[in-house]
């Protein structure tokens, strides 16, 4: 048998590098012993999210949350104000339908479908009560009775196929429809305006990463100047009501909105949720130059708080927010 010598060289170098270990290893230990004891005194350093502009004005208050939804990814509220519809991205797939104060009413989901066979995605309300919702797997728009009744499918007048995916209709009972078909052989990334019955007034998009173009467009509004907003997975872009690009909106900084899950409008203010800051920004939208006028909600699971918000609604009188991961719909009076 050989013996291999240790020198006493190198002894004493692991000696030295176990030391520094042990003293590296205190000192963690203590960092973490430190930081634990601020975290329970509330004092512990946050990576604070973008703050909104104005967002300690008060814009809105919160009220209440109804729950649970599974994963609720649309929200749209009747013309009288009485009934929410809800679209749910999990469990049964349906459109829940709840009176605004929180009883459930009904749950819509259209004839000879299953959870595993429907996905709805948007859901609007128009002038004269009808509920619009859009399906990403039958790719179809189903039209419901205020009661949930099941009516029929929209179609559009000279398209046999296509994929609607966010709906919403202006005060003049036209049907914004943002579409997402994107095939090998086909792709459309584009937005219909439409009559009720189907007839298209006019369409535009293209996809690309221009300014003027769309990338997955996934949420509408129409504000008082008949301006087009569309939220898509690069930020928010307006155009005119003649489909002619305007603008878009900031993606970093105040009052930016990074990837915009819903947007409602309410008076000369569009609403627009930022589901990964986790707030809801709000633009006053009255002249041709729009500019933050505040916003709110923060991270969490607690009262005001939001985890990925979704879809927007607004009555006279309410805010509907989908509050997605939380599984609820917040409510919150402006």
């Amino acid at each position: 048998m050989t013996l291999v010598l240790q020198p006493e060289g190198g002894r004493r170098d692991r000696r030295r590098n176990l030391m520094v270990a042990l003293i590296l290893l205190v000192v963690f230990l203590f960092a973490l012993a430190v930081f634990l004891l601020l975290i329970q005194g509330g004092k512990a350093p946050r990576a604070g999210l973008p703050r909104v502009l104005g967002d300690d004005a008060g814009k809105a208050r919160f009220d209440r949350a109804v729950s649970p939804v599974s994963r609720p990814i649309a929200v749209a509220v009747s013309p009288d104000g009485r009934r929410m519809y809800v679209a749910e991205s999990a469990g049964a797939y349906a459109v829940q339908v709840f009176e605004t104060k929180g009883s459930p009413i009904a749950a819509m989901s259209p004839p000879h479908t299953t959870e595993t066979t429907r996905q709805p995605m948007g859901v609007a309300v128009g002038t004269d009560g009808t509920v619009y919702v859009t399906d990403r797997r039958l790719r179809q728009i189903m039209m419901f009775e205020a009661d949930g009744t099941y009516r029929d499918v929209l179609r559009p007048a000279g398209i046999d196929s296509w994929a609607p995916l966010a709906i919403t209709v202006d005060r003049d009972g036209l049907i914004y429809v943002a579409e997402a078909l994107d095939l090998p052989e086909l792709q459309r990334h584009r937005i219909y305006v439409l009559q009720p019955d189907g007839v298209v007034v006019r369409q535009f998009g293209q996809k690309g990463d221009a300014s003027s173009d769309l990338m997955f467009p996934s949420s509408l509004a129409v504000d008082g100047l008949g301006r087009i907003w569309v939220g898509d997975m690069t930020g928010v872009k307006v155009f005119g009501p003649d489909g002619v690009f305007k603008f878009r909106l900031r993606t970093e900084g105040e009052g930016a909105v990074a990837l915009p899950g819903g947007m409602a409008v309410r008076n000369n203010e569009v609403y627009i949720s930022d589901s990964i800051n986790h707030r809801v920004v709000i633009y006053d939208a009255s002249q041709d130059a729009v500019v933050p006028a505040g916003g709110f909600g923060t991270l969490g699971d607690g009262k005001g708080q939001f985890r990925y918000p979704a879809g927007i609604a607004i009555s006279d009188s309410r805010i509907y927010i989908a509050d997605r991961e939380n599984g609820r719909i917040d409510i919150w009076t402006p």
